[in-house]
């Protein structure tokens, strides 16, 4: 199978879009596919679109985002149909709907996203902040890309509802696969498992791993832990990904890393050490698509605490992954719940094994790469029967 896999950025930079471009790359390179990036993309009408950009907040405080506009739309397909004409692919891939929402080729044409446009900006609270031509925009492009792709994948069962319900996408042709664990050397099976015993009884250790300190709620974060240990149980935090704002008084218990660039070994090998020395992660985030962060702390045997919002459904199973809270919930009880855990270490244990179990049998990039390569497969061969 020859695929073209369409990105506007550079898919080989680990630092975009979070690393999972590339992850997508290598993931269907594992799979002996025959893959071939398209990217980055050129953006010719930056300066228009900066300069709009500029007029909106001046003259309305709203905000424009040319990355949706129909001018690049169309520049973008006309780059990457230059590009499909110089060689012989069986398929176009892509994670994003906005290289491909103006294209028009003779192959089909397929996604792997975490979120649609319907369900993103009124779930990250960016309405309020961006103008109507730009949310009319982003509505056009995803239909157009929508209508164009003979199939759908979605990493949330959140996001594939809101294709069909928002944009009328036929249901046969929308599947649900999750992302992966995000680290370019996994953890052993063996040393994740020996970490739950390594974990100390005495003290509950907490990590909250994510780069924007407000979005994924390390206040919230916070208070957890200073309510473990008014509850008399010796709680840490190590929060990873984000500084703390000048104006934030932490407790004696939390520790801040700062940003962990994946990219060097010795950074990734950082992490998964304070990942393994973790008895949960905890991630409050007030929007979500998916959750990376998540799969990456089940890989550790480490389960998660988390809200129950946007696509986190699909990467956090109750009682298998950890666990999900109504945002309503006092944190008190949350903490309880922890506690319950934290005394009870054959109960833990089952419940780490658990989380390491969800890694190995959904949140991997193998198990993902074999489902999307499936996916492939049939729509390939059902193009090549209609003709």
């Amino acid at each position: 199978m020859r695929i073209a896999y369409v990105t506007a950025y550079d898919a080989n930079d680990r630092l975009n879009w979070s690393g999972l471009g590339y992850a997508i790359f290598r993931s269907l390179r594992a799979q002996g596919l025959d893959v071939t990036t398209i990217g980055p993309l050129a953006n010719h009408f930056f300066q228009i679109g900066r300069t709009k950009h500029l007029l909106y907040r001046r003259l309305l405080g709203r905000s424009y985002d040319f990355e949706r506009s129909a001018l690049l739309g169309y520049d973008y397909a006309r780059q990457v149909k230059k590009q499909l004409e110089k060689g012989v692919y069986d398929i176009v891939f892509s994670p994003s709907t906005i290289p491909i929402s103006r294209l028009r080729c003779r192959e089909p044409i397929a996604i792997w996203a975490d979120a649609t446009w319907a369900c993103y900006f009124p779930h990250y609270g960016v309405e309020p902040h961006w103008c109507d031509e730009t949310i009319k925009a982003g509505h056009i492009t995803e239909r157009l890309a929508f209508n164009r792709c003979h199939l759908l994948i979605f990493t949330s069962q959140w996001a594939e509802n809101s294709a069909i319900r928002d944009y009328g996408v036929d249901p046969c042709k929308v599947r649900v696969v999750p992302f992966g664990a995000n680290f370019a050397t996994p953890i052993s099976r063996a040393r994740a498992l020996c970490s739950i015993s390594e974990r100390p009884l005495d003290l509950c250790r907490l990590i909250s791993v994510g780069v924007d300190w407000y979005r994924k709620g390390m206040p919230r974060s916070i208070e957890l832990a200073a309510a473990l240990n008014a509850a008399g149980q010796p709680t840490e935090l190590t929060i990873v990904g984000c500084e703390a704002p000048p104006d934030a008084a932490l407790p004696s218990f939390v520790k801040i890393e700062g940003f962990i660039d994946k990219r060097s070994p010795e950074a990734e090998r950082r992490l998964s050490s304070l990942l393994l020395q973790s008895h949960f992660h905890v991630l409050f985030s007030t929007a979500e698509a998916f959750g990376v962060a998540f799969a990456e702390a089940n890989a550790h045997a480490v389960p998660n605490i988390t809200w129950d919002v946007g696509g986190i459904a699909s990467a956090v199973i109750d009682n298998k992954g950890g666990r999900r809270f109504d945002p309503k919930l006092p944190i008190s009880d949350i903490a309880s719940h922890i506690k319950s855990y934290v005394l009870d270490y054959d109960r833990y244990a089952v419940l780490a094994r658990s989380a390491r179990q969800e890694y190995e049998e959904r949140l991997n990039w193998s198990v993902s790469g074999v489902a999307v390569k499936k996916e492939l497969e049939a729509i390939i061969r059902n193009e090549r029967a209609k003709k």
